[in-house]
């Protein structure tokens, strides 16, 4: 009897499991022109997901991070590839920030709702550009 049970609780299972979300869109990736003119991008988050994105330095150079967003509704996180930790948490907006990178290294960025906006269903909107 206990190995029908255990064969129907694994087909229950396997009938409901395609509906069920396991996995987590990975980052979207930004490519950087070689010339001195900013990547812009925008975009929105909602029900307490981030928008994150990934770029790769091309030149070994200053970067150069510009965002406009919603003091009330967004919050903005910054990690690089060779280092532990966030380079910055930011919360007000508009907000720039600079990093010296080395060739390939790679930057991640996430954009996404604050506590309150995501309680009250507010989107956060958000533009950004980079400059390599």
């Amino acid at each position: 009897m206990h190995g029908f049970v255990r064969c129907l609780v694994a087909v229950s299972f396997l009938a409901v499991a395609p509906s069920l979300s396991f996995a987590v869109d990975g980052p979207q990736e930004i490519f950087l022109s070689n010339s001195d003119v900013p990547t812009s991008v925008s975009g929105m988050t909602a029900g307490g997901s981030a928008a994150v994105y990934t770029i790769r330095s091309l030149r070994g150079q200053q970067m150069k991070f510009s965002v406009q967003a919603s003091n009330d509704d967004c919050g903005f996180e910054i990690s690089k590839s060779d280092q532990l930790g966030l380079l910055t948490d930011i919360k007000i907006f508009p907000a720039t920030f600079e990093d010296q990178a080395a060739k390939g290294a790679v930057y991640k960025m996430s954009l996404y709702q604050s506590r309150t906006a995501f309680m009250e269903n507010i989107t956060c909107t958000f533009s950004m550009q980079v400059t390599d």
